[in-house]
């Protein structure tokens, strides 16, 4: 049978198992590919169907067929080529993570002494020495003015004002959980090896609310080459458990529901312990299992990638930076915008009266 799809037209015949099949070469290669394979296999259905003198042998066409013509392969090696350059680039991008920790580890110790200074000031340790202070601004007049009657040594509520001057923790920050970070003496950073990551230390004086003197988050980076990501990948964050005094914890409260008898329609209220909103549920974060044949939900990575944002956050702004946060003296990117409600309820107001 000819299967030719338009008369006094450039063609090729295939013939196979006494099926001639006709492929039109000026047709594009997307469309030729798609009725080639359309119309061969409605020809084979049919020799198949009408019982044709093939051996036992069934016609059909698949797209294997079509995988072994010149342009296909041709195409085929294009896109191999640009997946090996992709490995590459993530085998360089993976050996620039490595190092650029290696890096950080190695100037941490420098940061670390300049951080120990800083802290010795705001809990009154020592003094300022000369060398240390620098030129005065109006800014600082303003802080210092206000804060001028406390009796406390040091710099009261240092970290609790750099956590209300940041619009990112504030937004973490209920009422409740401020009379706690008042006692939040200092944030340190730990720079860890194996596994490759880092360590937030949350160092409290004591206090009426737990019993812990430091509350840590660990971040596991990744450093296997993987060409589906582009930036550094947390696999795994740990919290910590905080030993909460009684009736002290945040994180938890007394939740009420109304429930109805069935039969009898009578309604009564129970109470149960349900979560709260608060800064430390930050030290109780998804658990990811080890195993990695266990599937992690979407959710539970939406939730750690969120985590591991709010990591980096403490690790590269918050405690490099903090002196800045407290004098306020950091605009974030809320500060680029302005209220503009007024004008869009006047622009509604109108917009109703035209209809």
């Amino acid at each position: 049978m000819d299967l030719r799809l338009l008369d006094n037209q450039q063609a090729t015949n295939h013939s196979q198992y006494g099926v001639e099949i006709t492929f039109i070469e000026f047709i594009p290669a997307n469309w030729c590919h798609k009725y080639w394979i359309s119309l061969a296999n409605m020809e084979a259905s049919r020799v198949n169907s009408e019982g044709d003198a093939n051996d036992g042998v069934e016609l059909h066409v698949t797209n294997s067929t079509m995988l072994s013509t010149e342009p296909v392969m041709k195409m085929r090696e294009r896109l191999q080529a640009l997946k090996g350059l992709q490995m590459k680039t993530s085998d360089l991008e993976s050996q620039f993570f490595k190092e650029l920790h290696a890096l950080e580890r190695r100037y941490s110790t420098d940061f670390s002494k300049l951080y120990e200074k800083r802290n010795d000031i705001i809990q009154g340790v020592r003094s300022p020495e000369d060398p240390e202070i620098a030129e005065e601004d109006e800014v600082l007049k303003d802080i210092a003015l206000k804060m001028s009657g406390s009796e406390q040594p040091g710099v009261p509520s240092f970290w609790l004002t750099v956590f209300r001057h940041s619009c990112t923790l504030n937004d973490m920050m209920r009422p409740f959980d401020e009379p706690i970070l008042y006692h939040l003496e200092d944030i340190k950073i730990e720079y860890m090896e194996n596994p490759m990551g880092f360590r937030l230390n949350f160092q409290f004086s004591p206090n009426p609310f737990f019993k812990n003197k430091v509350l840590t988050k660990e971040y596991h980076i990744n450093s296997v080459p993987n060409p589906f990501k582009h930036d550094s990948e947390i696999y795994k964050c740990l919290g910590c458990k905080i030993d909460w005094l009684p009736n002290k914890d945040v994180t938890l409260k007394i939740g009420k529901k109304r429930q109805r008898h069935r039969t009898s329609g009578s309604v009564r209220t129970i109470e149960r312990v349900v979560k709260n909103d608060s800064f430390f549920n930050f030290f109780d974060p998804p658990v990811v299992p080890d195993d990695p044949k266990i599937e992690v939900k979407d959710e539970v990575h939406i939730r750690l990638a969120t985590d591991y944002e709010i990591g980096q956050y403490f690790r590269t702004r918050i405690i490099p930076h903090a002196f800045l946060y407290f004098s306020g003296q950091v605009p974030e990117m809320d500060d680029n915008y302005q209220d503009i409600e007024t004008e869009t309820s006047e622009e509604s107001s109108s917009d109703s009266e035209e209809d």
